[in-house]
């Protein structure tokens, strides 16, 4: 472990901390990982924003690591962790505020990947919207008179309520053209002809389908650099772990000798209060049955 040295008021910053106790073993932050399962740390995480602990952290592990470097033997034993534990606290707060600065930087980018792909689908669809009004008319005209051809076309042509009704309309108006294009009638093989209505407009149609299907999929995609939540949860749960523990040692050496001092937490205090008493209930020992006698 570095050397102490002398404890100052700008000690207390998460960096400052790290210079002085140096990053630990890596074993020994694995043991603390281990002590539950990742679901558990997760479950306590979720409860809390990481801007909570991050206010906490540097000051408690501050204090900690100030009154161990200067207490007396006496202080220390009863004084259930280590200076390890406080530079595990650290390491762990200093890589929780990495992921965070991550998570925001990849969700910026996110966000001006997004609105570049929400403006293409925008884009996507007003071109499809229009191409399928003009196909509407195009169909009709060809259908000419006959009721239910009109009715057919409306029917393919569907609504355009969101990117997927607006592709699906599209290509059903396609294939409808295709059918017609394969139509054995002189008058609709003529309209087709009046009208322009080729092979290439019905390609254009697919094309257009899926040009909206892509765009509209592309804008509600989410950025692969962004970090997920439960990986955030996972090291906030890691972390009040680290400062509960931290915490209650002190408050029980405290309880002893008075010349210890209470580690208070104030962001985390209703977690880590809760989060306290369930690690003392697992811990305290089973009344005796009724009747007997110590």
């Amino acid at each position: 472990m570095p050397n102490a040295g002398a404890i100052k008021p700008t000690d207390f910053t998460l960096d400052a901390l790290h210079q002085k106790l140096g990053t630990p073993d890596q074993a020994l932050v694995d043991a603390i990982v281990d002590e539950e399962t990742r679901e558990e740390f997760i479950a306590l995480g979720s409860q809390i924003a990481s801007r909570h602990i991050l206010s906490d952290a540097p000051r408690i592990y501050g204090v900690a690591y100030a009154f161990l470097s200067t207490a007396t033997e006496a202080q220390r034993d009863k004084i259930d962790v280590s200076q390890d534990l406080v530079a595990v606290g650290v390491h762990l707060a200093r890589e929780l505020t990495e992921l965070n600065n991550g998570t925001r930087k990849a969700g910026e980018e996110a966000d001006a990947g997004r609105s570049q792909a929400e403006r293409e689908a925008a884009a996507a669809f007003a071109e499809g919207l229009g191409l399928r009004t003009r196909t509407v008319k195009l169909l009709k005209g060809i259908a000419g008179r006959d009721a239910n051809e009109r009715k057919r076309v409306d029917d393919r042509t569907g609504t355009a309520e969101n990117a997927e009704a607006l592709a699906q309309g599209l290509e059903a108006q396609a294939a409808l053209l295709r059918e017609l294009l394969a139509h054995e009638s002189d008058k609709i093989a003529k309209r087709l002809a009046l009208y322009g209505a080729t092979e290439a407009r019905a390609k254009k149609l697919d094309d257009a389908a899926a040009r909206v299907r892509a765009t509209a999929k592309a804008a509600d995609a989410r950025s692969v650099a962004k970090v997920r939540q439960l990986e955030i949860d996972f090291m906030d749960g890691v972390n009040l772990h680290v400062l509960g523990e931290l915490i209650h040692a002190f408050e029980a050496a405290h309880d002893m000798d008075a010349s210890i001092p209470r580690l208070v937490p104030i962001a985390t205090r209703r977690l880590l209060a809760r989060h306290g008493a369930r690690r003392a209930a697992e811990v305290a020992p089973e009344a005796p049955p009724a009747g007997d006698t110590a």
